[in-house]
């Protein structure tokens, strides 16, 4: 594992999911301690169940950061099982491995898993949306991002409310 970036150790990482008619699109957002945008990830895949497709959602995108080296942040997702699941490492068995991939990561990082409500998680739920929309994979960093998303990270930097 890489060492983690200056200023990763206060970096925070919003992760999201979505599952709607058999398509899933996958999101990741990775902001500095004032609210900058490091990177925003957005991937698509497969899954079965919605508790599937949270399960890729955080472990893909946990193990893209990590490939870059940040690997010490607070990790915000707004599944509430899925935090418990990781926290207690208890999970049925077709998706216990990909739990306890997921629970290793995040202790080898010494990283934090907290549930967040799914406002507080607008800018992965963006992410997520967006992948949907154009249907592809991409990578956005603090130069080059998506103009929703760029509006929404403002408004919540300034503390504003944001309506979709």
């Amino acid at each position: 594992m890489g060492q983690a970036r200056a200023g990763a150790a206060q970096a925070k990482l919003n992760v999201d999911a979505s599952f709607k008619e058999g398509s899933t699109s996958l999101g990741g957002v990775l902001r500095n301690h004032d609210g900058s945008l490091i990177f925003d990830v957005g991937f698509t895949g497969q899954a079965i169940t919605p508790l599937d497709v949270e399960i890729d959602a955080l472990l893909r995108v946990l193990q893209w950061f990590s490939q870059w080296g940040y690997n010490t942040m607070k990790v915000e997702i707004d599944s509430q099982l899925l935090v418990n699941m990781v926290k207690e490492q208890i999970a049925h068995w077709h998706i216990h491995h990909k739990v306890m991939q997921i629970a290793t990561l995040m202790f080898s990082f010494g990283s934090t898993l907290i549930h967040v409500l799914r406002e507080k998680n607008m800018a992965a739920d963006l992410t997520v949306e967006i992948g949907r929309e154009e249907n592809r994979q991409f990578i956005w960093d603090g130069n080059s991002v998506h103009r929703r998303l760029h509006q929404l990270l403002y408004f919540e930097q300034e503390d504003l409310p944001y309506i979709r």
